[in-house]
């Protein structure tokens, strides 16, 4: 059964980033209307199941200068109020994803999950 939720858990994370990935590219696209090519290429998701402690580990890497985007910025407007604003391109997405992927690891692991995926690991595995 262990090696049942290390393949489920794989497969999570491995949904959930490719996921993350998609919805902030398209974040990205809409509100940056600069030069985006290495803000949107340079990122890249893994999933690792190397250690005892862990059965996944999902790494998404990003250019360093997608906090900085994210960080407030002081905008005056015309009447010359002050008000914060800023590209809301990591924070939202890292918390939305991690509460995600918590809620499908807790809730989505059942008996019909199970059998499928022993299903496919006796097809794969002969």
């Amino acid at each position: 059964m262990s090696q049942l939720k290390k393949l489920f858990i794989r497969g999570v994370l491995e949904e959930e980033g490719r996921r993350y990935l998609s919805n902030q590219g398209r974040e990205i696209r809409a509100k940056l209307h600069f030069h985006t090519r290495r803000l949107f290429n340079d990122r890249t998701m893994n999933v690792v199941s190397a250690s005892n402690r862990y059965q996944g580990k999902l790494i998404i890497t990003f250019p360093n200068y997608l906090r900085l985007l994210d960080a407030r910025r002081n905008v005056k407007d015309r009447s010359g109020k002050r008000s914060r604003k800023g590209y809301q391109l990591y924070n939202k997405f890292a918390m939305g994803h991690y509460y995600a992927i918590a809620h499908r690891l807790q809730n989505d692991f059942t008996d019909d999950v199970a059998l499928n995926l022993r299903r496919q690991w006796q097809q794969s595995n002969p």
